[in-house]
């Protein structure tokens, strides 16, 4: 859980976890979160991590949160009792709730998915079959990580409307634009996404020279970062190609 949830619903946790127990004729710990006072990211610098070999998502992700609550315990360090619990998981799952925020237009997401995803893998030595519950409208929809992220690629990153208006936006526009793209290859990689959805992310950031000198003229900071995530998810073979437009515009 994140932190607003372990600090907002201690007692419903607390019942929660008691209901689970006696249902289930356990005592183990079953739910899990960071530690006591501690608002820190689930896997600090997301997009680091995630696209470097030597990155260790998993372990940045159980070492946050590898914390036990319940009737019994309050922030108690499990990171044991995590893995173990995390052994058992076949399927990862995601609620949202709004389309005000996207799915990757944060880095929580990434984290907490990512993360989760990552973790479950590791522990039990296969990947989980991840989905994004969506319960913004009428009717709850529930769609493969997959398909939730291409729906996100197509109507931001690769959507002509969106990234010129964010570009009417001097410097910060390119930094969201920066941080998407992170998002969106970082998840790529955490959850086994689609080749396509990096292919066209490569395609449009690092291969089109006009959107490169657009994203350089806002903020060149911003397109250099950009350029190493393309370059890191090349290293690691979730794409394949160069990012040669962004390359010259940056090293211009």
């Amino acid at each position: 859980m994140c932190p607003q949830q372990r600090d907002m619903f201690p007692l419903l946790h607390r019942e929660l976890d008691i209901a689970t127990c006696r249902a289930l004729g356990i005592d183990a710990p079953r739910l899990f979160g960071p530690a006591p006072g501690i608002y820190a990211p689930a896997v600090p610098n997301a997009a680091s991590r995630f696209l470097r070999r030597e990155g260790r998502p998993a372990e940045a992700f159980v070492r946050c949160m590898g914390f036990a609550y319940g009737h019994a315990k309050y922030g108690t360090p499990a990171a044991n009792e995590l893995e173990a619990a995390l052994s058992k998981v076949d399927i990862v799952c995601m609620v949202q709730d709004g389309d005000d925020i996207g799915l990757c237009d944060d880095e929580v997401r990434v984290e907490l998915l990512g993360g989760l995803a990552a973790a479950v893998t590791r522990a039990r030595g296969t990947a989980p079959d991840v989905y994004v519950l969506d319960t913004s409208g009428a009717s709850p929809r529930i769609d493969k990580c997959g398909q939730a992220l291409g729906w996100f690629v197509i109507t931001r990153l690769l959507n002509p409307i969106w990234m010129s208006g964010m570009l009417e936006h001097p410097r910060h526009g390119g930094q969201q634009i920066e941080q998407r793209v992170g998002n969106v290859l970082s998840l790529c990689r955490a959850t086994n996404a689609p080749s396509w959805i990096p292919a066209a992310v490569l395609s449009r950031f690092g291969q089109q020279q006009e959107t490169a000198r657009r994203l350089v003229q806002n903020n060149p900071s911003a397109a250099a970062r950009l350029l190493q995530h393309l370059q890191l998810s090349l290293e690691i073979g979730l794409c394949s190609g160069e990012a040669s437009a962004l390359l010259r515009e940056v090293g211009a």
